[in-house]
């Protein structure tokens, strides 16, 4: 539907994963108070196709801060906060 009619028209329904470095985060529902913020390999999810990358640039941070940016953002956004 995506491809065939959705996009024809500049519209669409997507996952969106960030990936960052080297892993895709992705923030899913669940009916618990589990982080919702998740990670897998970049463009493997097992039920929602690949279909394109868009570059947001790169970051100033460091390693180290990026990694606490993402644990506070898991502690932040409970899985059943979607």
């Amino acid at each position: 539907l995506n491809r065939s009619v959705l996009r024809s028209m500049g519209i669409g329904a997507f996952h969106a994963g960030v990936e960052v470095l080297g892993d895709e985060w992705f923030f899913r529902w669940l009916n618990s108070s589990d982080t919702g913020l998740v990670w897998m390999e970049p463009k493997g999810h097992q039920v929602h196709i690949y279909s394109e990358t868009v570059s947001l640039g790169t970051s100033e941070l460091t390693e180290s801060e990026i990694r606490d940016v993402i644990a506070d953002f898991m502690d932040a956004w409970p899985a059943n906060s979607y």
